[in-house]
C-alpha cells in the first residue's frame, strides 16, 4: 500500500520589524494633464505626505525599531536633487516618523545636470541621504534608445527621457541591517538582484511603476518575477508600486499582505533582516550551467552511440 506524505510549508520567519509600502496610484494622463512640480502645485505631494504620516501614527506602538517607509517608483516629477521642495518636505517627514524613506526619484549628473538617472535615494531618521541607488538594468526603447540602432527607432513612449544607467552595486546601511534596492524590470533579472542582495542581515525593496502597461498583464507578471528573487535570495522582498501589485513577500515565495490595485493606499507589513546565504547567492548560474553541460554531454554521448550501432 502506498503511502502519500504531505509536507508542510516551513514557517515564514517572524517579522520583528515594520514596514509601510505607500501605493500612490497616480495615473499616466493625470501626469500629463496637471502640473505636479511641487513648487507651482504642492497638493499631489502634501496628499501623499499626509496619507504616510496618518498611517505612520498607527505604527507607532507595534516596534521599538524606527520603520522602513517606501515610496513607490511612479511617473510624478520628484527631482530629489534639484527640486527643493521635495527634498525638504521628504527630509521632514522621515525626521518626524522618525523612519528610514526609500523614494522613487529621477536624479541628475553631468556638468550642466543633462544625464537623468531613475534612481531611489534613502533616508535616515535624521533626514540624511545615506544612498542613491541609479537603475542599472534600463528597459530599451521605453527608459534609452540603444546607441548601435538607426536613428529613426524612437522610444516606445513619448513621455519617457534619455535615461543615464548606473553602475554601482550598494546599498543602505541601517541600524538592523542592510536594504537593497531594484527598480522595476530589474526584478526579471536573477543575477543582478543576486548582486544587488547585501550580505548579512538584509532586506530587499523592489519599487516599481506599472502603469505604463494599463490592465495587461505585466502588473501579474513582475509580481511573480520578485517572488523569484525573494526564493533565491531567502530574503523579505518589500514591493511598493505606483498602481499596484504592492506586497509583502516572505522569503519562500510567499505574499503575506497585498492591497488591491489601482487605488491610492499604505500597506503595513512586517518584515525581519535575514543574513542567511543561498546557494543561489554564493555561486549563482553554476548548478543551470551544470545541468547545460551535462546535457550537451548527455546528448553527444547519444548522438555517437546511435553512430555506433548504425555502423554495426
Amino acid at each position: 500500500m502506498a503511502t502519500n506524505y504531505v509536507l508542510d510549508p516551513p514557517p515564514a520567519p517572524r517579522g520583528t520589524n515594520v514596514a509601510l509600502l505607500v501605493q500612490p496610484n497616480v495615473p499616466m494622463d493625470e501626469v500629463e494633464e496637471e502640473n505636479w512640480e511641487p513648487w507651482q502645485n504642492p497638493k499631489p505631494l502634501a496628499g501623499l505626505i499626509a496619507m504616510t504620516e496618518e498611517n505612520l501614527r498607527r505604527l507607532s506602538p507595534q516596534s521599538l525599531t524606527p520603520p522602513l517607509v517606501v515610496w513607490s517608483e511612479n511617473p510624478a516629477p520628484f527631482f530629489f536633487g534639484r527640486d527643493p521642495v521635495f527634498r525638504a518636505a521628504v527630509e521632514n517627514m522621515a525626521r518626524h516618523a522618525h523612519a528610514y524613506v526609500v523614494i522613487g526619484t529621477n536624479t541628475f549628473e553631468g556638468p550642466d545636470n543633462s544625464l537623468p538617472h531613475n534612481s531611489a535615494v534613502v533616508l535616515n531618521p535624521s533626514g540624511q541621504l545615506i544612498l542613491q541607488y541609479d537603475k542599472i538594468h534600463l528597459v530599451p526603447f521605453g527608459e534609452y534608445v540603444p546607441g548601435w540602432l538607426p536613428g529613426t527607432v524612437g522610444k516606445i513612449t513619448s513621455q519617457v527621457g534619455n535615461y543615464v544607467a548606473g553602475t554601482r552595486y550598494h546599498a543602505a546601511a541601517t541600524a538592523e541591517g542592510a536594504v537593497g534596492i531594484f527598480i522595476c524590470y530589474e526584478s526579471i533579472f536573477p543575477q543582478l538582484v543576486r548582486r544587488l542582495t547585501p550580505a548579512g542581515p538584509s532586506v530587499l525593496v523592489n519599487i516599481s511603476d506599472d502603469a505604463w502597461y494599463g490592465d495587461s498583464s505585466a502588473a501579474y507578471q513582475h509580481l511573480e518575477m520578485a517572488r523569484f528573487r525573494a526564493i533565491e535570495n531567502h530574503r523579505f522582498l518589500l514591493r511598493s508600486t505606483n498602481d499596484g501589485v504592492t506586497a509583502v513577500i516572505d522569503p519562500y515565495g510567499r505574499i503575506l499582505e497585498t492591497i488591491p490595485r489601482h487605488r491610492a493606499m499604505a500597506l503595513a507589513g512586517n518584515f525581519s533582516f535575514l543574513g542567511e546565504e543561498t546557494f543561489y547567492k554564493a555561486r549563482g548560474d553554476v548548478f543551470a550551467w551544470l545541468c547545460v553541460v551535462a546535457s550537451g554531454v548527455m546528448g553527444g554521448l547519444a548522438a555517437f552511440g546511435g553512430r555506433v550501432g548504425n555502423r554495426q
